[in-house]
């Protein structure tokens, strides 16, 4: 009865590819956010400013999204449990950030992609 129940539902590769779809919504504003930096700061506070902002001073707004959907990626080409784990991982650790920033969007984007890497790690894994 619990083999039955082990094969429904999803399967690895059609949770990778939610996982990626789900991190790829925060794309868009991450590209808008640093539109706007070089937009807004360039013309008043200069090049070295620019630079600040997009390396050390929009981490949580830019290259979160980025690196979880790097690791999305790679963990869909890998197709190992380990990495659809550290994936599940990074994304608890962002969407604890998020929640602690009352940034509900990237917060929901966070726990899908946290929920079907976690599932595509249980379900590759084979238990």
């Amino acid at each position: 009865m619990l083999d039955n129940l082990s094969l429904m539902g999803p399967d690895e590769e059609e949770l990778s590819l939610s996982a990626l779809v789900s991190s790829a919504t925060l794309l868009p504003s991450c590209a808008f956010s640093a539109y706007s930096i070089i937009v807004n700061i360039a013309p008043t506070m200069g090049g070295r400013a620019v630079l600040f902002y997009l390396t050390r001073g929009s981490i949580e707004s830019i290259w979160i999204p980025v690196a979880i959907f790097i690791f999305a990626l790679i963990a869909r080409k890998v197709d190992d449990w380990r990495f659809y784990a550290l994936t599940a991982v990074f994304s608890l650790a962002a969407c604890a950030l998020a929640v602690l920033r009352l940034d509900l969007c990237h917060a929901g984007a966070y726990l899908a992609v946290l929920a079907c890497c976690g599932l595509s790690a249980v379900k590759s894994r084979e238990y």
